[in-house]
């Protein structure tokens, strides 16, 4: 039986992607942008629907991608979710950044799919806040936990009004909660061991 080469994407080498090389990187990152246009432009084309049918369309459309690319990329789709992972080292920074420029561009080809097949659909799909659901404290916005889904639909439309809210909510919640999870919860760091007989890989915890 051939041996299981385990590749760690930087986790024990300090985050830089030592043991992954360029030709990976580069397949993640058409995998999160092919992703991405299609998250965009699956999500976008339900904006007519009932809400029910959107959430239940959503979820479908997220499965269906995660299940498609997560071999490849792991397929985050979601900047918040990649700076994340580099944050807790699960990801080099460099293919980290690169993922999410990516992930932007995807949006934005999604967004322009979604032009070119119901050019109708593009001012509904951009999240900007909502003024009508409204408390005491003040005005909530259009729910949108993605950037690049975000990002993609007012680059198109040329709308980025409060743009700023879809970057600061998801990117500055994630990395807090990332943080705080690093130093309440996490154990140390998985370690691979080499390869058992030649044919596995245990992990090994300190």
């Amino acid at each position: 039986m051939s041996s299981i080469v385990l590749k760690c994407e930087g986790v024990e080498d300090g985050g830089e992607g030592r043991g992954e090389g360029w030709s990976e990187t580069a397949r993640a990152c058409a995998a999160e942008l092919v992703g991405t246009a299609l998250l965009v432009t699956l999500l976008c084309l339900q904006a007519a629907a009932e809400p029910a049918a959107r959430a239940a369309g959503a979820g479908a459309t997220v499965s269906l991608l995660v299940h498609s690319l997560g071999h490849v990329s792991g397929a985050q789709l979601n900047p918040a979710v990649t700076l994340a992972a580099a944050l807790r080292r699960r990801q080099a920074a460099t293919r980290a950044a690169l993922e999410v420029c990516a992930q932007l561009a995807g949006a934005a080809l999604g967004a322009a799919a979604l032009l070119l097949l119901r050019p109708s659909l593009l001012p509904p799909c951009c999240t900007l806040p909502a003024p009508h659901l409204t408390d005491a404290r003040g005005e909530l916005t259009g729910a949108s936990m993605n950037p690049a889904r975000s990002f993609g639909p007012a680059l198109l439309a040329g709308n980025f009004a409060s743009h700023w809210v879809y970057w600061a909510g998801p990117v500055l919640g994630s990395l807090a909660a990332t943080a705080l999870y690093g130093v309440v919860w996490a154990g140390p760091p998985a370690r691979l061991s080499p390869p058992a007989r030649g044919d596995e890989a245990r992990p090994l915890h300190e």
